[in-house]
């Protein structure tokens, strides 16, 4: 009598989408409660604005049942690398509209009275995820692009050149906030990680430029930007510590030792290379001497097939669709076949979490490149032997 049943769900930003989603849940009980989530999870920078558009469906869907026990998931998974404040807006836009206000001018100036900034300053915090002011998405630019690695460039072909720049703007918008408030420190945060990635953002892509080249001017350039990059890591890493012993105790910060140290060495370590091979100390840097492997999106399936060395499948998951006669409409677009397969390199290997539903043919099973049977074999084994562990040890008494 006291389990009550959760419809947990913050994909879809469509009040038609939880209104299906609390109506299924209440087919198995009535009454039930429901949970949003605050994209805290991702990165380093929080995501009001893509969080905004959910919570107002999520409260619009929950008064259409009747749903009174409502409340928002703040996940510090993935290092909590981002402050739990820096959703203050979220917070107290979802709690304004579970009152029923919902003017937004009203609902921005309570937030202004309240934490003694504005509204649209505190939104400002977004700025590092989505430089260019977007909303409708959830990017991590802020955290990919600071840990992309500067030789191997994995991301760099999903940047057009300009990201450096619209990181610099995000810097000065940033300085311009006032400090005379609580929250000032999150701003410092988000204004030192701005400055590196104006710098490093676009960093690796003139790093290659420049290498390829055999341009010393250009080189001798490149290197002077490592340097100023050692130094703005050095002011980003105390402005985020300062900001973690704020809001947390201390565990978990030698995740960010360890991550932020890294860069901070690897930074290091790529410009200690390019002045001996400038200085003539080495005849070639290997990864720059490499054809990158790019990040690329595509939504043809047989175009891709032949660069293939795993294929990873999942199935297409119909939770995720606003309707069903969508989700009819898609579910067929991506199913591995036979003929698909002889696309593929004979020594690409496909995997699967299994089960299926259509995605993969059965007749695709046959082929020895099929190693989802293998694989959830070994998942089994592995599970064994975990719990076989655990046995012998609540047998010992640890």
């Amino acid at each position: 009598d006291n389990v009550e049943i959760v419809c947990w769900e913050y994909n879809v930003p469509t009040v038609e989408y939880y209104d299906g989603r609390i109506k299924s849940h209440n087919m198995i009980r009535e009454n039930c409660w429901f949970t949003g989530a605050f994209r805290s999870w991702l990165a380093l920078t929080p995501r009001n604005a893509y969080t905004l558009n959910h919570i107002k469906s999520v409260i619009t869907a929950c008064e259409m049942n009747q749903v009174r026990d409502l409340f928002f998931a703040h996940w510090g998974d993935n290092g909590a690398e981002c402050s739990k404040f820096a959703f203050l807006p979220s917070l107290f836009y979802a709690a304004q509209l579970y009152k029923g206000i919902t003017d937004e001018e009203e609902i921005r100036k309570a937030f202004a009275e309240k934490f003694g900034v504005s509204w649209e300053d505190y939104m400002l915090l977004d700025l590092p995820d989505s430089p260019n002011g977007q909303s409708d998405g959830l990017y991590t630019a802020d955290k990919y692009l600071l840990y992309n690695d500067p030789f191997m460039g994995l991301m760099d072909s999903t940047l057009d050149g300009t990201e450096g720049a619209s990181y610099a703007l995000c810097a000065k918008k940033l300085g311009e906030v006032p400090l005379n408030h609580p929250w000032a420190y999150l701003f410092e945060t988000q204004k030192a990680l701005s400055e590196v990635l104006a710098i490093k953002a676009n960093l690796g892509t003139r790093t290659r430029s420049a290498y390829q080249a055999k341009d010393s001017a250009a080189l001798k350039a490149v290197i002077g930007e490592y340097d100023a990059i050692e130094e703005k890591l050095a002011v980003f890493y105390e402005a985020y510590k300062k900001q973690w012993y704020h809001d947390n105790k201390g565990y978990g910060f030698e995740v960010q030792d360890a991550r932020i140290g890294g860069l901070k060495q690897r930074i290091r370590h790529c410009k200690e290379m390019l002045i001996a091979y400038e200085a003539g100390e080495l005849t070639q840097i290997d990864e720059l001497e490499e054809k990158q492997l790019d990040y690329v999106e595509t939504r043809d399936l047989e175009a891709a097939m032949p660069e293939l060395d795993v294929l990873y499948m999942t199935r297409i998951q119909r939770e995720r669709f606003d309707s069903f006669d969508e989700y009819e409409r898609l579910k067929d677009s991506y199913v591995l076949t036979p003929e698909k397969m002889a696309l593929g390199k004979e020594t690409m290997r496909v995997l699967h979490p299994l089960p299926r539903v259509n995605e993969i043919s059965v007749k695709v099973d046959s082929d020895p490149r099929a190693a989802y049977f293998r694989q959830a074999l070994n998942g089994k084994y592995m599970r064994m032997a975990l719990i076989l562990k655990l046995l012998k040890e609540a047998q010992e008494g640890k």
